[in-house]
C-alpha cells in the first residue's frame, strides 16, 4: 500500500530546448512510481510557454492512462497573489493514504483527489525543460492510526446566518 508523504522545497525556472526556444517547464515530486518515474503520481509546479503558471496533480502511466487529475492556474493556495512565480522556492508536499492524494504548497492544501491506480511504488523528484532546484527532500511513511475518541469543543448552538459552523475537534489516537 502507498501510505507515504514526500516533501521538498522546489523552485521552477523557465527552461529552453537545445535551439533556445522557451518550453513548458515543470518541477514535480513523485510517489507511487515505477523505478524510472515514468508511472505514478506527480505533484508539480510549472510555467507554460506563454507564461501561465500552474500547480498540477498528474497521473503518469501508459499513453492511454496519463492525464491531469487536478490543475489550478490561479488562486493557488500557499502562493503570493495566487500564482507560481519563476525562481521562487515553494515547499511542496504530497501525501497518499488509502487512495486519497493530498497536495500542499507551503503547508496550504491545494488539491485533494481519490485514486487507487498505483498502490505501491517509489518516490522521487522530476523536472522537464527547466533548471529547477530541489532542496530538503524528505520521504516518510504515514502510519495507520486508530481513533479512540473525538471530542467537539466550542460548538455553537446554531449555524450562523452565513451558513457557517465553527468548532474545535480534538481527536485522540490509540
Amino acid at each position: 500500500k502507498v501510505n507515504v508523504r514526500i516533501t521538498a522545497d522546489v523552485t521552477v525556472n523557465v527552461g529552453a530546448n537545445a535551439e533556445g526556444l522557451i518550453q513548458n517547464s515543470v518541477a514535480s515530486i513523485v510517489a507511487g512510481a515505477d523505478e524510472t518515474l515514468t508511472k505514478g503520481y506527480e505533484f508539480g509546479i510549472g510555467i507554460t510557454k506563454n507564461g501561465t503558471t500552474y500547480a498540477r496533480l498528474y497521473l503518469r502511466g501508459a499513453k492511454d492512462a496519463s492525464r491531469i487529475l487536478v490543475q489550478k492556474t490561479k488562486d493557488i493556495p500557499g502562493t503570493d497573489d495566487g500564482v507560481i512565480v519563476a525562481g521562487t522556492s515553494y515547499r511542496l508536499s504530497m501525501g497518499i493514504y488509502d487512495g486519497r492524494i493530498q497536495c500542499f504548497i507551503n503547508d496550504k492544501l491545494v488539491m485533494s483527489f481519490e485514486d487507487s491506480t498505483y498502490v505501491s511504488g517509489f518516490c522521487g523528484i522530476k523536472t522537464a525543460w527547466s533548471t529547477s532546484v530541489f532542496d530538503n527532500v524528505s520521504i516518510e511513511r504515514i502510519e495507520e492510526k486508530v481513533v479512540s475518541s473525538i471530542e467537539i469543543r466550542n460548538a455553537p448552538a446554531q449555524i450562523s446566518r452565513l451558513g457557517e459552523l465553527t468548532f474545535d475537534a480534538v481527536v485522540t489516537y490509540q
